[in-house]
């Protein structure tokens, strides 16, 4: 009997060990994708969302000038890429009834300060065309309820030797102190270059730009946009 116990106290350390050593055996274990995971894969096929918070702002401002910048070997090419939005609507620009309505249903954003409506928020987003040599940009401004937007075509101009499309790369630049009526440049979408010396196609450099546009990259690069805003 005492053999028989020994025997199955052997087996029992024996199965305990290798259920330990099966533990800790190195494993692939598929796991859910997260935000993450789809934002990554999103930013490499050409979709890209910059947001900026201006709810600081509602004192100050009362419209945004929504404008893209295009240049070409250095050169600014005209054009009339602006877009005009209002950034508060008062309860005041309503006639009286409509004034009484919003009230009588708390739809006010700011009752207190005599707002209806108040942009917080912008968004700027780039998305793939369905032209290669194009590239969809979105614009938006929101608060409560989205209250201006508009789309736009990016011509992509710039090709190599082959005349094969160059990559294109989106750059931000640094938010410095607020200015109202001036141009305040937020994203740079341009295309690469030949570096020579390296012997090839490249976009390298600063990750974020400076308002006064120094960076190499932009005597460099043959075809990019400034998109940006100015408040009114």
């Amino acid at each position: 009997m005492r053999k028989v116990f020994y025997i199955l106290s052997v087996l029992l350390v024996v199965a305990c060990s290798s259920t330990q050593k099966i533990k800790n055996v190195p494993e692939i274990k598929n796991v859910n994708a997260t935000f993450d995971d789809y934002l990554s894969l999103f930013n490499a096929a050409g979709y890209n969302v910059s947001s900026y918070d201006i709810s600081s702002l509602k004192d100050s401002v009362s419209s945004v000038i929504f404008s893209v910048r295009e240049f070409l070997n250095g050169a600014e090419v005209e054009n009339d890429n602006n877009a005009q939005f209002l950034t508060i609507y008062k309860i005041s620009d309503f006639d009286e009834k409509d004034r009484e309505e919003i009230i009588k249903i708390g739809d006010a954003d700011d009752e207190a300060n005599g707002i209806y409506r108040l942009a917080t928020k912008m968004k700027i987003g780039l998305a793939p065309a369905a032209d290669v040599c194009e590239q969809k940009l979105y614009f938006e401004i929101s608060g409560s309820e989205i209250m201006g937007s508009t789309n736009q075509q990016l011509k992509k101009r710039a090709f190599d030797k082959k005349r094969s499309l160059l990559k294109y790369s989106l750059r931000p630049f640094k938010i410095g102190t607020f200015e109202k009526d001036k141009f305040i440049p937020l994203l740079m979408y341009g295309s690469a270059w030949w570096d020579k010396d390296a012997n090839i196609y490249r976009f390298c450099g600063e990750k974020e730009f400076s308002s006064d546009m120094k960076s190499e990259i932009f005597s460099h690069s043959p075809h990019y946009f400034i998109i940006g805003v100015e408040f009114k």
